[in-house]
């Protein structure tokens, strides 16, 4: 009777308590999606690249002439006199001198005005402010590569917690799955304790087996809220909003060879675009240094409105040409010239370094990839041959010829070995993840 029961009882081994309803099936392109929506990183990384927009534009405006304003208001503390000597102006042709006596003249304690417009065009600068505009140019471009970046490191970040939510939801239904087993289990052996078909400690094995079926449960969940919390974070919406992951379907094997895989990165990653347009940009910066030597000159005009004086004009204007040069600095200009070229060497470097990562990321994700394939198949013949022995103890089980706990310890390789195949698949789909960001896509 003992052995009928377990029979029954093994057939329902596969039953899976019903978990309870989840208001959305979040997909993985579905998460992608959000995440490069609303995470935060994301904004923040386009942002800064919007802010490089606003940077060029305003060393734009440094091209056209610029307008500058002065207005000054004094109130005289002391009187300003204008002494003339007789004759001081010179003399008329009667030979009377100019002025015929010594005058002064004075003038009042008041607030006075004065006012100036200045407006320069620069010429000589032009050139300058073309490398400027070109390096901060390369600025925006690395800023963009920077925000193609973040985003490529998000849509790998929600990949590997999506797949990470599967692997736990697997988990957790192999364990409800012991957990509905041993109960059952627990429950016959009970009353077959009681009828003394059985030993205590038998029924005590399975206990321990169910309340760490249970424990074990209770971690899953924990790690699962955890796993999903985090999602949410990568989505950038609350953490508590409820959702349940699609099924994991088994990826594509690899087509490409390491060979075009490293080519690919190498043309794709966004930090050796990053490297090599700072290098450019180091470039740009010598030059910028260079031009330094070339003395500024602006086509100026200039209104001066003077104080109200009698004996003084009331405005002067004039236009020209302004030069300002410093023709000894110390040696100042050869210093920093010095310091930007180390700065290209620097750069260079960052380059040579960039691809040598790179390359090794790249040849690290293909091994592990096409490992990743390997053990799925491994672990799939692995289950196969668990489930091959459950039944041939099951059958033994039913002749009696096959103990208890060799049934139980031979559905609990069943189950384990069933588990891997689902921790292999999602490894599989975790390993195509890192492989296409170490490609540099998304």
């Amino acid at each position: 009777m003992f052995s009928a029961g377990l029979v029954a009882l093994g057939a329902q081994i596969s039953f899976v308590p019903a978990i309870a309803a989840i208001p959305e099936i979040l997909t993985l392109n579905d998460a992608v999606a959000l995440a490069l929506q609303n995470n935060r990183n994301v904004q923040n990384a386009a942002a800064e690249a919007e802010k490089t927009d606003a940077a060029l534009a305003a060393l734009r405006t440094r091209r056209y002439p610029n307008l500058n304003l002065r207005y000054t208001g004094a109130q005289q503390l002391n009187a300003l006199n204008f002494e003339f000597k007789r004759g001081s102006l010179g003399n008329l042709s009667s030979g009377e001198a100019i002025p015929t006596t010594d005058t002064t003249i004075p003038t009042p304690k008041q607030w006075e005005n004065q006012g100036q417009a200045v407006v320069a065009q620069p010429l000589a600068q032009l050139y300058r402010l073309s490398l400027e505009i070109e390096q901060v140019g390369l600025a925006k471009t690395a800023a963009e590569e920077q925000y193609r970046q973040a985003r490529t490191a998000v849509v790998n970040e929600v990949r590997k917690t999506y797949f990470a939510i599967l692997e736990s939801q697997s988990a957790l239904r192999a364990v409800r799955e012991a957990m509905g087993f041993y109960t059952e289990l627990e429950r016959l052996m009970a009353d077959h304790l009681r009828q003394q078909a059985i030993l205590r400690a038998d029924l005590l094995e399975v206990r321990s087996k169910l309340a760490r079926a249970r424990y074990d449960a209770t971690r899953t969940e924990n790690a699962l809220t955890a796993q999903k919390e985090q999602l949410n974070h990568l989505m950038g919406r609350d953490l508590a909003t409820p959702f349940s992951v699609s099924p994991a379907v088994e990826p594509a094997r690899p087509e490409l060879d390491l060979a075009a895989a490293v080519a690919r990165a190498r043309e794709r990653r966004p930090e050796i675009r990053e490297a090599k347009l700072k290098a450019r940009q180091a470039e740009y910066g010598i030059r910028i240094k260079r031009s330094e030597y070339i003395p500024d000159v602006d086509l100026i005009f200039s209104y001066t409105r003077l104080p109200e004086m009698e004996i003084m004009p009331k405005d002067y204007a004039y236009a020209g040409i302004r030069v300002s040069w410093e023709p000894f600095d110390w040696g100042r200009r050869s210093q920093e010239l010095s310091e930007r070229k180390k700065t290209l060497a620097q750069a260079n470097t960052a380059v040579r370094e960039a691809e040598s990562l790179v390359m090794m990321e790249v040849s690290q994700r293909w091994r592990t990839l096409r490992e990743s394939h390997q053990y799925l198949d491994l672990a799939r013949l692995n289950a196969e041959a668990a489930q091959e022995r459950l039944r041939v103890v099951m059958d033994r089980y039913r002749q009696q010829t096959a103990l208890t706990k060799d049934l139980l310890q031979t559905q609990a390789q069943a189950a384990e070995a069933d588990h891997q195949v689902h921790q292999a698949l999602v490894a599989c789909q975790t390993a195509h993840a890192d492989f296409q960001k170490a490609l540099g896509g998304e």
